[in-house]
């Protein structure tokens, strides 16, 4: 059979209807009366504030012109980025998707790429040229469509996507 106390119930109570409530009894309750005199408006001791407008600036800016130049300044554009048949989105975080693998007790390492937008194939073939690999070492996951390569290359991968400007 449990006790219940009367006194524990009612501030239980008390605490859940006002959880930022603080007691008269409690070590805050002084700190609290400070703050709050001191952020009163209508504390005698607060200073009414000065409401005057800005001073109003009595230069004026000048009103010469710049001389044209003789010659056309055209904006600076950056080179058009190589079209590609193929677009790897970057994840929520802003990462590359790029991932590494270890099955087989640690003994077989495959790096995978997902979010793959576009032709696969392409890619594929572009990765196997870029880490000079054998193009059957390279896989396209017939459900995921993630590329699966044999072996470790992420850095290698990562470093490529970004050279292509994913």
């Amino acid at each position: 059979m449990a006790l219940q106390f009367p006194l524990y119930r009612s501030f239980r109570a008390a605490s859940i209807t006002a959880p930022f409530q603080c007691l008269r009894f409690s070590t805050v309750a002084p700190l609290r009366d400070v703050l709050r005199d001191q952020t009163s408006p209508k504390s005698p001791t607060a200073e009414p504030r000065n409401r005057s407008p800005r001073p109003q600036s009595t230069s004026r800016p000048s009103t010469s012109k710049l001389a044209p130049s003789s010659t056309p300044t055209l904006p600076v554009t950056a080179p058009a980025p190589e079209l590609l048949p193929y677009h790897v989105s970057r994840s929520r975080t802003r990462n590359l998707p790029v991932y590494s693998d270890w099955k087989a007790g640690g003994n077989l390492k495959h790096t995978r790429i997902r979010g793959i937008i576009g032709n696969k194939k392409t890619l594929r073939e572009d990765l196997a040229r870029e880490l000079q690999i054998d193009p059957g070492l390279v896989t396209i996951g017939k459900i995921t469509g993630h590329i699966v390569i044999k072996g470790q290359f992420k850095e290698k991968v990562m470093a490529f996507l970004q050279a292509k400007g994913f």
